[in-house]
Order: structure tokens, then sequence, then C-alpha cells
């Protein structure tokens, strides 16, 4: 409803702007004329702002199947799917899980993570527990495909405050441990166990 109404006003400050522009040049521009430009400017700035504020994303960390090492093990490629799998996670990076099966022993430490997405059939899961799992206080997505599962297992989950989970997609979510989260725990779609 926002993105609709500034696009509308941006179109009828446009038009008031080619007025503007298409004024006569011996005829100088009254104040009010010039501040309307100014709030014209501005609404064009806004309207850019808005705009890519929408299209941002953040970085992504993939990991390989092949790695069973905690969570914090140099196991992760931070800017791609590929086939380099070296560095350790950084933090609050959402992560990507695109095919097979992952399994991690542990947290290693007590690591903030971002939103998690998991393709169609793909399961992670924590062979053994240790640390925790954190959010760095926020509200977390997790977007698990059709036949995926992603399976905490006991696996310590941080319940500090604004912690919480969004359950998009048709897989399963299995918190395993519990626990009580400040910040929610939606379901939208799929199952959580």
């Amino acid at each position: 409803m926002k993105a609709k109404y500034l696009f509308e006003n941006s179109r009828t400050l446009q038009s008031d702007r080619k007025l503007m522009l298409s004024t006569s040049p011996q005829k100088p521009m009254t104040n009010s004329m010039k501040k309307k430009f100014a709030v014209i400017g501005l609404a064009d700035a806004l309207i850019a702002a808005f705009a890519l504020s929408a299209t941002l994303t953040y970085a992504a960390s993939f990991t390989s199947t092949s790695a069973t090492g905690s969570w914090n093990t140099s196991r992760w490629n931070n800017s791609a799917d590929g086939p380099t799998y070296t560095s350790a996670f950084t933090a609050n990076n959402d992560v990507s899980f695109t095919s097979g099966t992952y399994s991690f022993a542990g947290m290693g430490a007590t690591i903030n993570v971002g939103n998690v997405t998991l393709s169609d059939n793909v399961a992670v899961s924590f062979a053994s527990t240790g640390n925790t799992f954190a959010t760095n206080g926020t509200v977390r997505t997790f977007n698990l495909g059709a036949g995926a599962s992603f399976n905490f297992n006991g696996q310590a989950i941080s319940t500090a405050a604004g912690t919480g989970f969004n359950k998009t997609g048709a897989g399963t979510l299995i918190m395993g441990a519990g626990g009580t989260f400040a910040g929610g725990c939606t379901l939208g779609t799929g199952t959580v166990v």
C-alpha cells in the first residue's frame, strides 16, 4: 500500500516538475515553485531508497554434505555454493542447504545464524550437540522445501530476548530441545515438531 501511494504521488510530482521545467526562462520561479521543486527531489530520493531497500539481500553461506564437524569449523563457503568449503561461518549470514544430507557435531560455540533455507528433499541434523544455536536476538525464517527437514535433535537454542522463528515451506522443522522464544514461533506452512 505504501509503495503504491509513493508511486502515485511520484507520478503527480513528476508531472508538476515538467510543468515547472517548462515555465518560460524569462519568468523566474516563485518561492512556492522552488519549495515544490525541493519536495519533488526529496520524494524521488525516498522512492529510490525504498526501491533499493526492497532488493537488498544478505550474504549466504553454504557447506558440503561431506563435512561432519561442528557448525563453527572451517566447513563453509560464505559467498557461493562452490567447490571450496574451507572458511569459518560468518556470523548472522543466511544459510542455504541445496541438496543431500548434512550433519553437524553441535555448534562448537554460540553462533548467531541468519535465515535458513533448505531445498526440496534436503536433510540437516545435529549428530551431537554442543553450545548454542543463536539468532542475535531476532526472529529468523526457516524456509524448508517439500520433503526437507531441519532437525535440532536436542541442540541448545538461544532463548535470548527477541529470539523467534518463522517457519515457511512444506518441510519439517524439528525443534527437539524446545524452549521459550520471546520473538514467538510462527508456522506459515509445513510442520514444526
